[in-house]
Order: C-alpha cells, then sequence, then structure tokens
C-alpha cells in the first residue's frame, strides 16, 4: 500500500496526486479522510479527529498523518487511546 511517493527531479507529491498515479498500476493507496481539511482551532480537537476507527480495518485507528496539498510539509495526530492501548 502506497503512502509517498518521490521522484528524484520533482520530489515527493502531494498524496491526490501519487494515488492517482498508483491506481494506473494497480497499486492501493492509504485511504484520504479529506482532500481540503481544515485545522481545527485546538489540539484536543485534533486529536479527536484522530482517535476514530481505520478506515483499512474498522479497527481503532493509531491516527492520522496531514500533508500540505504541495506533499512538502507532513506531521502526525497520534490517538490518545492508540497510545495507552500499545504504548504503556
Amino acid at each position: 500500500m502506497g503512502f509517498n511517493l518521490i521522484f528524484s527531479d520533482r520530489g515527493r507529491l502531494n498524496s491526490v496526486e501519487a494515488k492517482e498515479i498508483m491506481s494506473e498500476y494497480g497499486i492501493p493507496w492509504v485511504p484520504i479522510v479529506d482532500e481540503n481539511f481544515i485545522l481545527p482551532d485546538t489540539l484536543e480537537e485534533l486529536l479527536d479527529i484522530a482517535t476514530n476507527k481505520s478506515q483499512l480495518d474498522g479497527g481503532m485507528r493509531e491516527g492520522l498523518v496531514f500533508r500540505s496539498q504541495d506533499g512538502v510539509k507532513s506531521f502526525k495526530a497520534v490517538s490518545n487511546e492508540f497510545l495507552l492501548k500499545y504504548h504503556q
């Protein structure tokens, strides 16, 4: 399953473009939850969004990766529930 697509001459592609390219080769891409997501005002709100069911298997979501539309900047919000369950 694809997560990053990096070309030596272009660098990392944004997730939407990378997903389209990978689909041409039959390679699945991680779910894109929202192509036009607007960050909430607080970290608490962000972590609430990160804590949900996984779109991959319906189990506990580890968190969400947020990537700028140009593919350059990214960060991950890790679910507190996931951390408590798996990293005690």
